[in-house]
């Protein structure tokens, strides 16, 4: 991607506004003020200069527990018929952003995020891509800086959406872009989009403020939400349901996987309360790895209702009571006895 496209990109994007519109609270602390005066140059560095912090905190990772990380990984893949020699193909080549804290394995970078996001790409690959050959369209909320995208992208021919706060979407249109020139990116630059921009583009991005751009135009085969809907309000995650249900082709997959519970918006967000509609089919349903707090749900589209999703939500309600304080106290409150524990060293 050259400068001038870059420029056009974040005017397009309107970044230099750093808008707070639909920007959790979460959101607001990450994102704060750090792509107000962005240029390209930064996007170079973006995985050591912050740029990346909460969508990928591999940069702050001690090496010796990375190397742990691994090991576990080696361990995890077995379950499903992994080898890592299979799987390293899907890790970075080139370190992208420059990392600076990373493991290599003959041309490969190894970080925290890539053992993240492969686990990730485990699951849907065996779960959803080997059962159904007929996916064309992928929708991801909330991608990171794109790095699932591109392990799912290596070797199918997706017409693969991303919906994500403007300032995510930078990362994501660099990091792809460099990982496939090739590919045609759709940046939204109207009020307009139809099936001509889906017959001549590959990658399509749009802002939270575009959804109804997306709903009214595109169904999808398969949507995504990974470890980002546990940090939006209930009232996005609400909307956001509203056009999985609506877009979401009979028969297609929806990939899930977020923390049972988690209250950095200042709401208490659980997974067993999102808003799924009866008609589902549950295909997978399992804590995430090694990941204590994260729960993998795979749902398939039916025409007919369906009691397991309700069954299945429950049985998560039931494993929440592990991940979260007692209901009676307020955000706002635990925050004060988190932060008095730091202070008398007590976590």
């Amino acid at each position: 991607m050259n400068q001038i496209n870059f420029n056009n990109i974040i005017e397009t994007l309107k970044v230099k506004e750093n808008k707070k519109d639909n920007k959790s609270k979460h959101w607001q602390y990450f994102i704060n003020n750090k792509f107000e005066n962005i240029e390209f140059a930064s996007l170079e560095n973006f995985r050591n200069n912050s740029l990346s912090d909460g969508l990928d905190n591999s940069r702050l990772m001690d090496k010796n527990y990375l190397t742990k990380c691994l090991d576990v990984f080696k361990l995890d893949i077995k379950k499903f018929d992994y080898k890592f020699e299979d799987i390293i193909k899907r890790f970075d080549d080139k370190n992208i952003g420059n990392n600076n804290i990373f493991l290599k394995h003959d041309k490969y970078f190894i970080d925290f995020i890539q053992l993240y996001h492969a686990k990730l790409y485990i699951l849907i690959e065996k779960l959803i891509l080997a059962k159904s050959r007929k996916i064309k369209n992928v929708l991801e909320i909330g991608a990171g800086y794109g790095n699932l995208a591109k392990m799912l992208l290596l070797d199918n021919n997706f017409k693969y959406f991303f919906i994500d706060l403007p300032e995510n979407l930078l990362l994501q249109i660099y990091f792809l872009n460099v990982n496939f020139p090739q590919l045609r990116i759709y940046v939204n630059q109207d009020n307009s989009f139809n099936n001509k921009d889906l017959n001549n583009f590959d990658l399509f991005f749009f802002t939270p403020n575009d959804i109804f751009k997306i709903s009214n135009n595109v169904n999808f085969d398969l949507i995504i939400n990974c470890s980002s809907f546990m940090e939006m309000e209930k009232k996005s995650i609400k909307e956001y349901f509203e056009l999985i249900q609506k877009n979401l082709n009979l028969e297609g997959y929806f990939f899930n996987n977020n923390r049972y519970f988690k209250d950095s918006t200042g709401q208490k967000i659980r997974l067993c309360e999102y808003p799924y509609d009866d008609f589902w089919a549950v295909i997978y349903s399992d804590v995430f790895f090694d990941f204590r707090r994260v729960h993998s749900l795979i749902t398939q589209r039916t025409n007919d209702k369906k009691s397991e999703i309700k069954k299945t939500l429950k049985q998560i309600k039931n494993l929440t009571k592990n991940h979260e304080y007692p209901r009676f106290i307020p955000v706002e409150a635990m925050k004060v006895i988190r932060n008095l524990k730091k202070k008398l060293n007590l976590t």
